[in-house]
């Protein structure tokens, strides 16, 4: 589960250091949005196996961010 957070957190940091350089962070964000969104839910995942309250945000915020990068995703 490690391995596939910190790989999802390197996919989304390249994603934007790319959209900055070429100046199209429109075209990416929606990428950005959907790997913050599933690395939001395995460490969800990883915080409720733990027992701590702190999973529950982090599953609200984790459907937040992935209704919204769908939604983007699919308007353009």
């Amino acid at each position: 589960m490690k391995i596939l957070k910190f790989t999802l957190i390197a996919i989304g940091m390249f994603l934007c250091a790319y959209g900055m350089i070429t100046d199209q962070v429109s075209v990416t964000a929606p990428y950005i949005l959907l790997t913050v969104g599933v690395a939001f839910v395995i460490n969800g995942m990883n915080e409720f196996k733990n027992r701590n309250t702190y999973a529950l945000t982090l599953f609200f915020s984790a459907g937040f961010v992935l209704v919204v990068g769908v939604y983007i995703l699919l308007s353009s």
